[in-house]
């Protein structure tokens, strides 16, 4: 019955809210062609209004870390944020709900995703702090405690991660969430502290949370997609799910949730679907499945991260390394096939990936 009334409750408003989102927003979706921003920004420079040329700044990072742009993004948000230094008074600067020091929130996210978490965090605390001390922090912009929840998660730090998702439930239920944004806050609360209750053991909560989360996912959808739907989730709640199956000890609920998924962590989950089934030959079949994903990642995509994105990818790859070694030592035994070409080769990889860190770090 409460999953119904929340269901009810959540769809009431998303309706109300759609045709108030915020103009900051709106200004975004306008102004999305470079062209349009650089002609906007023009135009302020031209009337002498530092102000809007400040907040189209602001708006053109956030476009540009959404679209995963991040060298133009930190370019742009390290020359706005250089300014804000600069400038007495900028810092209030506030229109139509974006303010200029949002812009410290964009650059914690921007390095959150770039896996250079130590900036990411000087920048979201930043944000934090500024947000406090001004009337900003009331306006009911809750993007940093969203932001730094995320950060906790990624960085696995479940104890400030389930501190910044409690305070990003009490600023939704005080009200503080502007309506186009309420539903990916819930769908952040319920995700988040689905994967804190999988990480800390406490099964009974994670069951709680997934439930949430599957409920938030219906209504986001507008009632179109129904739980025994499984293949229509999103990749993330499908994946959060298997996980909670294999944690509950059902591995072929997971491995059906699954179905149709080909990426690297679905692999994981699959890896350890099959072993809890006690079916080491399938499990080895994904491990080197998952092994010839990350070497196709190195080889296309590798040379184009950062350094702090190669040392977080190379930790990963050493991990699902080891997990294919222990199933192969385990397995070694029953004639099972080991493919030490591949092995031999990842090895080398992943050596070679070590090594070149190494030279940069001295």
């Amino acid at each position: 019955m409460s999953r119904v009334i929340l269901s009810i409750l959540l769809f009431f408003w998303f309706t109300y809210y759609a045709s108030a989102q915020k103009p900051g927003r709106l200004l975004i979706s306008y102004m999305r062609s470079p062209d349009i921003f650089k002609a906007e920004l023009l135009h302020a420079r031209n009337q002498g209004n530092l102000k809007m040329e400040m907040i189209i700044q602001v708006i053109q990072v956030q476009d540009l870390v959404d679209q995963k742009q991040y060298t133009e993004a930190e370019a742009i948000g390290l020359g706005l944020l250089n300014r804000l230094s600069e400038c007495t008074g900028c810092s209030s600067f506030v229109w139509r709900g974006v303010a200029v020091i949002d812009v410290f929130d964009y650059m914690g996210q921007l390095y959150t995703e770039l896996g250079n978490y130590r900036k990411a965090e000087y920048f979201l605390k930043e944000a934090e702090a500024r947000k406090i001390k001004s009337a900003l922090w009331t306006t009911g912009r809750l993007r940093n405690t969203r932001l730094q929840a995320k950060f906790y998660l990624q960085t696995e730090d479940w104890k400030n991660a389930l501190l910044y998702l409690k305070k990003l439930y009490r600023g939704i239920r005080a009200g503080l969430e502007p309506g186009d944004e309420l539903l990916d806050s819930y769908n952040q609360y319920y995700r988040g502290m689905l994967l804190v209750a999988l990480n800390t053991g406490e099964l009974d909560y994670a069951k709680k949370y997934l439930s949430r989360a599957q409920d938030v996912f219906m209504t986001n959808s507008n009632g179109i997609i129904t739980a025994s739907k499984a293949r229509f989730w999103d990749p993330e709640l499908r994946y959060l799910t298997a996980l909670y199956f294999v944690a509950d000890n059902k591995p072929e609920q997971a491995l059906n949730v699954l179905e149709g998924l080909y990426d690297a962590d679905a692999y994981r989950v699959k890896i350890h679907a099959y072993y809890k089934l006690s079916k080491l030959d399938q499990a080895i079949k994904y491990a080197e499945l998952l092994l010839s994903s990350n070497l196709r990642q190195v080889k296309e995509q590798f040379p184009k991260l950062t350094e702090n994105e190669q040392e977080a990818f190379s930790k990963k790859l050493e991990a699902d390394l080891d997990t294919y070694l222990t199933l192969a030592i385990q397995s070694s035994g029953n004639g099972s096939s080991i493919a030490f070409d591949k092995l031999l080769e990842y090895r080398l990889v992943t050596k070679g990936i070590r090594l070149n860190l190494l030279r940069k770090v001295q």
